[in-house]
């Protein structure tokens, strides 16, 4: 899946996830609907683009999510939702990234929400290793 199917709508977007800085997009990926079915996409930075300071497209999938690290993004990546408005990832993104269900309850702050998805592992990896060890201790489902 592309990081696109997973957003909120514009409107449940408050500004703590927007970032307001000034950021640069690299030449090469200033088109980035050509750029689809890739892993991740890093098309720009703000500064000098350390991690947390990266942006990707929406078009890719997402980085990895980190129950701590620093930087502006440093905990969901920064990405470029349209033309002017880069933002970090919410904790239902988040939630929903690691394959949890939407009436999952998520941790009162958005702190404790990612380092709850940061130091998760994805919803459907356990599953299917569960699946795998039952199939391979009788024999079929």
């Amino acid at each position: 899946k592309n990081l696109d199917s997973i957003l909120e709508r514009d409107s449940k977007i408050t500004s703590a996830y927007k970032i307001n800085r000034e950021y640069k997009l690299r030449e090469k990926y200033k088109s980035i609907e050509k750029q689809c079915n890739k892993p991740y996409i890093r098309i720009g930075e703000i500064g000098l683009g350390r991690q947390g300071e990266r942006i990707y497209s929406t078009k890719g999938c997402s980085t990895t999510l980190s129950a701590t690290s620093g930087g502006l993004g440093g905990r969901t990546g920064i990405y470029l939702i349209k033309k002017g408005l880069i933002r970090k990832l919410t904790p239902r993104e988040c939630a929903r990234l690691m394959g949890f269900p939407e009436d999952f309850n998520i941790a009162h702050t958005a702190n404790q929400a990612y380092q709850q998805f940061g130091n998760s592992v994805v919803v459907d990896v356990i599953q299917r290793i569960i699946v795998q060890a039952i199939e391979s201790l009788y024999g079929g489902k």
